[in-house]
């Protein structure tokens, strides 16, 4: 049961490393677009005003597309972040469980040889007086 949620735990760490590199490729993606709009647009035979209406029309869609990647890559940790506190949840659900188990087993063991020592000791005074018998009957 523990491997299971610490295999959860690392699986969920492994795929938000590879989210993590994902918005880094996506936001490198977005900037790489809108610096290339901009230098297109700058060496554009076109009218000043044309092409800062341009640059600006470029850069807000730029940031735009960065602003829906955020939103999407916080939506995806959100996610991540409950699954990880369900399985923490669960862990600590399951040690409370065991600690227990093992307390229960810990009593029935303390009980179990409180029992024998008193069935020993009973054994023991048993043959003791046995014995006593037999050797007074042997001496009469």
């Amino acid at each position: 049961m523990f491997k299971d949620l610490v295999d959860t735990i690392t699986g969920e760490k492994k795929k938000q490393e590879k989210k993590k590199v994902a918005g880094g490729v996506a936001g490198g993606l977005a900037l790489g677009s809108l610096f290339g709009a901009v230098a297109g647009l700058l060496f554009a035979p076109k009218k000043g005003v044309e092409t800062r209406a341009e640059l600006k029309a470029s850069a807000e869609e730029g940031l735009e597309k960065v602003k829906e990647g955020v939103d999407v890559i916080e939506k995806k940790a959100e996610l991540t972040l409950e699954q990880i506190r369900e399985s923490a949840a669960k862990l600590r659900e399951s040690t409370i469980d065991m600690k227990n188990t093992a307390e229960d087993v810990k009593d029935d063991v303390v009980k179990n040889a409180k029992n024998a020592k008193e069935d020993v000791k009973d054994d023991v005074e048993k043959n003791v007086k046995q014995a006593k018998k037999d050797i007074k009957d042997d001496l009469n």
